[in-house]
C-alpha cells in the first residue's frame, strides 16, 4: 500500500469515477484502476464497486475512506516539515480552471513570488470545480482558483472571492447574430466547456443549447 495508492482511492470515490480521478492526477485511467487494484489485493475488499449509476462504495471502502483521505493529508505535512527542515524553499501547489491557468496563473504567481519574499517553488494544473473542491480539502493541493461550487465539507476551509468577472458573449463585427433563438446557435467555447460546472457550460445549458451545438476549443485563442 502506497500514499499515491490511497489518493487514486480517494479522488475516485470522492469525484464517482476512475476517469475523474485519473484527470484530476494527470495520470492514466489504467494507473488510477492500478492503484485500486493494489488496495484490493493489500485489504482483500474491492472497497468500490461499478454499478449501472457508476461506482459505490463498499462497507470496508466507506470506513477507509475518511481514514485515507486523512493518511493522505498527513503525508502532505510530513512532506512539508522535511522541507521545511532542510530549509527547501516552501511548496504551493495551485489549481484552478483551464481559463485562469491560461490566461491570470503566469503572472499571478510571478507576482506572488516578488510580494512574499520567500523561496517558494509554485506549480499549478488545471480541475473541475468538484475536482479543486476535493484536491484542497485532501491537500493535494494548497489553493483553488475558479468559481465557488458551494461548501466545504470541512470547517477549516475558507472560501474568498478574489477576483470581479463576467460573462461576455462576443461576435464579429462583420457577422451577423445567427438566425433563430440562441438555442439554435453554434456555440464555441474554451477548454471550460468540458466542466459542467463553469459559466461557459451553464450559459448554454440554461439556453437550452443541444450538445451538437456546442463545441469545445483546447484554448480561448482557438475559439
Amino acid at each position: 500500500m502506497t500514499v499515491t495508492q490511497l489518493s487514486s482511492f480517494v479522488l475516485v470515490a470522492r469525484l464517482g469515477s476512475a476517469g475523474a480521478a485519473a484527470r484530476t492526477l494527470d495520470v492514466s485511467e489504467s494507473a488510477v484502476s492500478q492503484a485500486l487494484t493494489a488496495l484490493h489485493t493489500h485489504y482483500g475488499d474491492p472497497l468500490i464497486r461499478r454499478t449501472g449509476c457508476g461506482m459505490r462504495l463498499t462497507p470496508a471502502g466507506a470506513r477507509l475512506l475518511p481514514v485515507a483521505s486523512r493518511m493522505v493529508a498527513l503525508n502532505a505535512a510530513a512532506e512539508a516539515a522535511v522541507r521545511a527542515a532542510r530549509g527547501a524553499p516552501d511548496e504551493l501547489r495551485v489549481v484552478a480552471t483551464s481559463t485562469l491557468a491560461e490566461c491570470v496563473l503566469p503572472s499571478l504567481v510571478e507576482a506572488f513570488a516578488c510580494r512574499s519574499g520567500r523561496r517558494t517553488e509554485t506549480s499549478f494544473g488545471v480541475g473541475s470545480g468538484s475536482a479543486r473542491r476535493v484536491l484542497v480539502e485532501n491537500r493535494l493541493a494548497d489553493v483553488g482558483l475558479g468559481p465557488c461550487v458551494g461548501a466545504a465539507r470541512r470547517g477549516e476551509l475558507v472560501s474568498e472571492p478574489p477576483f470581479r468577472a463576467e460573462l461576455v458573449v462576443v461576435t464579429g463585427a462583420r457577422s451577423p447574430r445567427p438566425p433563430g433563438p440562441p438555442s439554435q446557435w453554434s456555440w464555441p467555447v474554451d477548454s471550460s466547456g468540458t466542466d459542467p460546472e463553469a459559466d461557459s457550460r451553464r450559459l448554454p445549458r440554461r439556453l437550452g443549447v443541444a450538445e451538437g451545438h456546442v463545441w469545445v476549443f483546447p484554448n480561448q485563442a482557438t475559439t
